[in-house]
């Protein structure tokens, strides 16, 4: 059992979670042991069950992918980072190589550094459909800014004609807070929005702060 334990409870659990399934994938892709048996943080428990009982151990707080009481169940957001990921699964099964150039500057509480992730940068995979005729991009953004992103294709490659996008972003721009995660009385404050599909006229796409992203393109 790979588990994530982030000693937090808020948004910044999706980013760790979108980047740790993508490092994994982009190593192992689907015949690693480590994706299979990959799962979330403590996957089911009860609400405020940790009332800083494990203060000794440097964090306070529930960490949960599904939290239920005796009569409600619901998702926290690095839960919604799994069903994002198996909705678009069935569109592609081969990965394809990516190059990011350039990095974001942000700030974050204890990073010393831009390459100490969480602070900044994106985290991208990509995979297409067999037969080519759909890519699948997968981008987490851990800085507090958004980004413009400019996608390059190899000379002779098919091209994107539209594409569908679904977006799990932090409505307050940041990873930490007491508006990152989603609480009882509001289960789907943070959930994955899909937009409708549209024309990819040219090369740019804009990335929000602290989220994970999934562009689906039907190639020409």
């Amino acid at each position: 059992m790979w588990e994530t334990n982030t000693a937090r409870h808020d948004f910044s659990r999706v980013v760790a979670e979108a980047s740790d399934l993508n490092d994994l994938q982009r190593e192992g892709w689907l015949d690693d042991a480590r994706v299979d048996s990959r799962v979330e943080s403590f996957c089911m428990e009860k609400s405020a069950h940790d009332p800083c009982l494990d203060a000794q151990h440097g964090f306070c707080g529930d960490q949960g992918a599904i939290f239920f009481t005796p009569n409600e169940t619901w998702a926290q957001p690095p839960w919604f980072v799994h069903k994002m990921i198996l909705d678009a699964a069935g569109w592609a099964d081969e990965l394809v190589a990516v190059h990011v150039d350039g990095m974001v500057n942000a700030t974050h509480p204890g990073c010393a550094d831009c390459w100490a992730f969480p602070c900044c940068g994106l985290n991208v995979l990509a995979a297409k459909a067999s037969k080519g005729d759909t890519l699948v991009l997968r981008i987490v953004n851990a800085g507090t800014v958004a980004v413009n992103v400019t996608l390059a294709f190899p000379q002779g490659q098919r091209v994107p004609a539209s594409f569908v996008r679904t977006s799990l972003a932090s409505t307050t721009g940041t990873a930490e807070g007491p508006d990152t995660d989603n609480p009882i009385w509001e289960p789907e404050r943070h959930a994955p929005v899909v937009y409708p599909r549209l024309p990819f006229a040219g090369g740019a796409i804009t990335v929000p702060p602290i989220s994970f992203e999934i562009y689906v393109f039907t190639m020409v």
